[in-house]
Parts: structure tokens; sequence; C-alpha cells
């Protein structure tokens, strides 16, 4: 049996709740995002939203925990985040360390991509990412290119239209 358009509202409500858990889980163990990447992204991140970004090396991300429950019902699983280098839970990225490759550019380039979704959710909180988020993927016949929340971060294609920064007003949840 396929996913399909009435199992989106619970597989949203199951995502950010799962996000928020690990969130609380793992944020205090995180650390602040190393110095040696603020000259880099200054002109792409306001000053508060690098001070916000934690970071947590983990050996490989976890997928959800209501995973099993979609597999009991015979329903797919909709990603595979065991095979993503990182993820973001709000403001918290993990990298995994099984996937990640930790050469200078290519770090940096990751870290950028999951800087952009800090600021995503700053500016539409968790439950409206969330919901953008599921609902973009099932709009992308539920492959993880064609989510528009994934797509390639530039700072042209994601940087506030009022300001040449990706900056945020909200604050830390």
């Amino acid at each position: 049996m396929a996913l399909s358009q009435q199992h989106l509202p619970q597989l949203i409500l199951h995502a950010a709740g799962w996000v928020r858990r690990l969130h609380d889980a793992l944020y205090p163990t995180a650390t602040p995002l190393p110095e040696q990447f603020s000259p880099l992204f200054a002109p792409f991140f306001a000053p508060s939203t690098l001070a916000r970004i934690r970071l947590l090396l983990v050996p490989e991300i976890p997928n959800p925990d209501f995973y099993p429950a979609l597999q009991a019902q015979g329903l797919p699983v909709p990603l595979d985040f065991r095979v993503m280098a990182g993820l973001t839970l709000i403001d918290t990225v993990l990298i995994s360390q099984s996937r990640a490759d930790f050469s200078g550019p290519l770090l940096a380039s990751l870290l950028f991509h999951e800087g952009v979704h800090v600021v995503q959710y700053e500016h539409l909180g968790l439950d409206r990412f969330m919901t953008e988020y599921v609902l973009g993927w099932a709009s992308a016949d539920q492959r993880y290119e064609g989510i528009p929340l994934e797509s390639r971060p530039t700072p042209w294609n994601h940087a506030s239209r009022q300001s040449p920064r990706c900056r945020s007003q909200s604050s830390r949840p």
C-alpha cells in the first residue's frame, strides 16, 4: 500500500512531534557552529541565526520513531534518513559521521544547506515547516529531490526579500 493524501495529515503531525522530541533530547549535547564557518556564512545569514545553529555529530541520522507503526500498517517508509549526510531539527543540525564528507568545501556546503533550513524553521515555525515539507514531498511524487524546501540552497533563492541576508525576527523555540 502506498501513502495517499489521506495519510498526509497524520504524517505531518507525527513528523513534527518527532522533530520536536529529537530536538529537545539532542539540543543540550550539541555545540555551537565552529567559528571557522562564521566568516564564510556571514554574508548570507544574520548573526543571530549563526549564533543559534548547533551541531551534533552522530554515527547515523536516525529514522523517525513512528516508522515501525507505518510499516505495521503496510505503509512505506517516506524517506530513509539513515542515508542522509545531515538533518536539521529546528536549530540543531545532525551530521552523520558515516555519510558526511568532512573535507572543507563539502562540509561548508552541507552546513550552509542545513543553515538554510534553520532560517526556514525560524520563518515558518515547526508546524508550518513540516506541513510544507511533507506536502512538497507528496506533490513531488514522494521524491526527496523534488521537495521545494530542499531545492539547492543558494543565497539568491533563499535570502529574505527585504535583506541580502537570511534574517529572522523569531526567537529560539
